[in-house]
């Protein structure tokens, strides 16, 4: 039953990285939300909208995820956690890039 708090925990830490990147981002800047295959932006949104749209994402998604294993929770405890694992990794690595892009804009 412990398991069942964890991928909540996980979005949640998805948000407290978003926090970060608010603070490391200036007011105005619109981020990058897509790279093509040279590693150029193919598009950007407003700070907001980048930031919380995979925790969004995540939310939907975990969610679904958990009222779908209401009938068999253990079975499917382990999958919504490895989704939150997922979301997580690849906020995390986005919220790099995107700062980075940022930094040599800004330079």
């Amino acid at each position: 039953m412990t398991t069942v708090w964890l991928p909540w925990a996980l979005v949640a830490l998805m948000y407290v990285l978003s926090a970060w990147g608010w603070a490391m981002t200036p007011s105005g800047v619109r981020l990058p939300m897509q790279w093509n295959i040279r590693g150029e932006v193919n598009w950007r949104a407003p700070r907001a909208v980048a930031l919380l749209f995979s925790p969004s994402l995540a939310v939907l998604t975990v969610g679904l995820t958990a009222w779908l294993a209401t009938s068999e929770p253990g079975q499917m405890a382990w999958l919504s956690g490895a989704i939150a694992t997922v979301f997580l990794l690849t906020h995390g690595v986005y919220l790099y890039f995107a700062i980075q892009d940022v930094k040599r804009n800004r330079a």
